[in-house]
């Protein structure tokens, strides 16, 4: 469970979410979605530590995120972002493995969970030793994907992680990371801007709009009975001919 208690966060000149509280439940996929500039990925980088909120406290599964430090952190959640950010001079096998390495898994464990995981994300097990520059812009979210799952950390933060992807791949990556998803059961807080994939993936939306939550529930729930203009207007701009 992600427990935010009256959180505000500040980005450069521009103050959002102003004594903000929402609690994330366990073991489901929350989207954060919205438009560009709206605050949903600096809502994300606050929840993983890498935002400070001016004042509020943020808990992972009930310890504050200030306590959580160094290598703990990897057990703790993991992070994954449009961008791989894969290390460029080593190879598939070797960013998969690293958090594992931090931590001194055995090198048993880290051979059994390689084998799963490319099992799970369908990665053909000669992709490993190839260089992140040798790998298809799909196979490398499927590394980080990997490396991302490897300690099984129990929350997962994803920052439109498929944008970059052409539409035949990225619709690949989409189904498979809805089967991952629905096997493990991590809680899952992804920041998109695409309502398609907020409605496949997503088991609650938060729909934001200039740093707060102008709606939230399932995708029926927005697409049926939108609550606000914009969210008429949100729904409207990607599915042409709603609510007219």
């Amino acid at each position: 469970m992600i427990d935010l208690r009256d959180i505000s966060i500040r980005y450069g000149e521009r103050s959002i979410f102003k004594g903000f509280s929402q609690t994330f439940s366990k073991g489901k996929i929350h989207i954060l979605l919205g438009p560009s500039g709206c605050g949903k990925t600096s809502l994300l980088k606050a929840m993983s530590g890498l935002l400070k909120p001016e004042i509020g406290r943020i808990f992972l599964n009930g310890k504050d995120i200030d306590t959580i430090h160094g290598k703990e952190k990897i057990k703790y959640f993991a992070l994954m972002f449009q961008n791989p950010c894969l290390l460029p001079h080593i190879r598939a096998k070797d960013n998969i493995l690293f958090p594992g390495k931090i931590i001194r898994l055995a090198p048993k464990d880290l051979k059994d969970r390689l084998t799963r995981l490319c099992q799970m994300v369908r990665l053909e097990e000669h992709h490993l030793n190839k260089y992140p520059a040798q790998l298809s812009g799909g196979e490398r979210q499927r590394v980080s994907l990997m490396r991302s799952l490897l300690l099984s950390p129990p929350i997962i933060f994803m920052d439109e992680p498929l944008s970059a992807l052409d539409p035949l791949v990225r619709h690949a990556l989409l189904v498979d990371l809805k089967k991952v998803f629905k096997k493990l059961g991590h809680t899952i807080v992804l920041v998109t801007h695409d309502l398609r994939e907020a409605s496949y993936l997503g088991d609650h939306i938060y729909l934001i709009q200039e740093g707060k939550i102008v709606q939230d529930g399932t995708f029926s729930d927005l697409y049926q009975n939108p609550k606000t203009e914009f969210t008429k207007r949100f729904i409207t701009s990607q599915m042409p001919g709603t609510h007219d």
